[in-house]
């Protein structure tokens, strides 16, 4: 979506959402802008002096504060740190009507806790069915990517070093499985950290001012902490699932 470098981004969401809303009050425009990041100062902020997560923040927020009873989104977690993805899983998991996602992002469909799972095959056959996701949707995804999927007959019989390698990946995942509970504390002492890191870089950005050189380069430290914070959290939705099996 296009958005005006020169706006603010509150008067932003505030004129998008009035044409349809007339009711819409400046607290309930911050409310939601804050409830995917953009809080305090953020929202008072020029959309041009905005990162790309932080104008896609603008956007969700003009779009959730206007009524809609089909949600099509390709991508949504794209460009967002994992607060903000939190805050649009709750979001999506709380919407009454039908939501039709697009993602790449295994921790963020997990999260979502789909009701459908759509596959679309090499050539555009697509197959729908009444289920959670599961890890094979994504292997097969990978699979068609890297050249096409793999024809597995269902009816041969495993060797001798498959029967192997299945009983030590069954161990493996015994062996996680006790040990999430443990890992997944620690990552969310890491994720704190990371956190705190960022919040840093932010004060920095700020006092740099002008110096486009200094905020380019901070600006590629945030990136690599949001990396850095997805991964972790994609872990920790894995070892969840985990532990629920």
């Amino acid at each position: 979506q296009e958005l005006d470098p020169d706006a603010v981004a509150l008067d932003t969401v505030m004129e998008s959402v009035q044409d349809i809303d007339p009711s819409m009050t400046f607290e309930r425009a911050r409310a939601a802008m804050g409830a995917l990041g953009l809080t305090g100062e953020k929202a008072l902020q020029k959309i041009g002096t905005m990162s790309g997560g932080e104008k896609a923040r603008v956007a969700l927020a003009m779009f959730v504060l206007v009524p809609h009873n089909l949600l099509l989104l390709d991508e949504p977690s794209n460009h967002l740190d994992i607060r903000t993805v939190q805050a649009l899983t709750e979001a999506l998991q709380d919407y009454t009507g039908t939501v039709v996602v697009v993602s790449h992002n295994k921790a963020f469909c997990r999260a979502l806790r789909p009701t459908h799972v759509a596959l679309v095959r090499p050539g555009g056959d697509v197959t729908v069915q009444e289920r959670d996701v599961r890890d094979a949707d994504f292997e097969a995804m990978q699979a068609q990517i890297g050249g096409g999927v793999e024809k597995v007959s269902g009816e041969a019989e495993k060797s001798a070093a498959e029967d192997k390698a299945a009983r030590q990946e069954a161990y493996q995942l015994q062996k996680k499985r006790a040990n999430a509970p443990k890992r997944i504390l620690k990552i969310e002492q890491e994720i704190d950290k990371i956190d705190l890191k960022a919040e840093g870089i932010d004060a920095e950005m700020l006092a740099a001012g002008a110096d486009v050189e200094a905020v380019m380069k901070l600006q590629e430290q945030k990136d690599e902490l949001a990396a850095k914070s997805a991964a972790l959290y994609e872990e920790w939705e894995e070892l969840e699932a985990l532990m629920e099996e």
